[in-house]
């Protein structure tokens, strides 16, 4: 079996309603997708992997744990999988709180056949989007790993828009050694143009940050002498 395959999206369900299971694995299986379900939220979140792309539907209320809750506990173990909520009687306060909490969409029962298609598909379009960016930070920050202390602090100070000259004289560092330093995070990066080197920085570092604009290694004073 291909990665590929193993990463198949999966369209997972919490609900205590056998017909909304049946309801939900037969909408996965017109889509070609894998289904699981599960009827409570503790057996959902004891057996699921971070790594699985998809998208969870759950009933709002559960007896264990509630769909606002579930949600919670999967932002807190860092999973990115979007949550589309259902409930037999949806008042406006609880769809206006489910949708503050990030839910990618809410329905009502008895499910609409159409209406939760395009939840489902939407929900599995935003899951793709955050997986995508997801993976382009784990490449920056392994790319940040590859600079020296000096290296990050001298594109930190440059993506703030200090002059060469200025970054030279907080580092207490020659113009010429500020430009090596430039250099050299550039061929590491893979980078051959300011422009995108301005770009890497503000994304990656969060120049202007104070976790960038903080970092100091060495001494005392915020000077980098690595």
């Amino acid at each position: 079996m291909t990665r590929q395959r193993q990463q198949a999206s999966t369209v997972f369900l919490c609900d205590s309603d056998r017909e909304t299971h049946d309801h939900v694995f037969r909408l996965a299986g017109g889509m070609n997708l894998r289904f699981e379900g599960f009827f409570s939220g503790r057996e959902f979140l004891a057996s699921y992997d971070v790594s699985r792309p998809g998208c969870l539907v759950t009933e709002l209320r559960l007896a264990d744990l509630g769909g606002l809750e579930i949600q919670r506990r999967l932002a807190a173990i860092g999973a990115s999988l979007p949550v589309v909520f259902l409930a037999a009687h949806a008042t406006v306060p609880i769809v206006v709180r489910a949708m503050q909490a990030g839910a990618a969409d809410f329905l009502e029962k008895p499910l609409n056949e159409e209406e939760a298609w395009e939840a489902i598909q939407d929900a599995l379009h935003l899951d793709r989007l955050r997986r995508n960016e997801l993976g382009k930070q784990r490449q920056q920050r392994r790319l940040v790993g590859l600079l020296s202390p000096k290296e990050r602090r001298v594109l930190c100070l440059l993506g703030e828009g200090k002059a060469r000259c200025s970054v030279a004289s907080e580092l207490k560092l020659s113009v010429r050694t500020v430009d090596l330093a430039r250099a050299r995070a550039m061929k590491k990066l893979g980078i051959d143009n300011h422009a995108e080197l301005l770009r890497f920085t503000i994304q990656a570092l969060g120049a202007g940050d104070p976790p960038c604009g903080q970092r100091s290694v060495g001494n005392n004073n915020g000077l980098v002498v690595a």
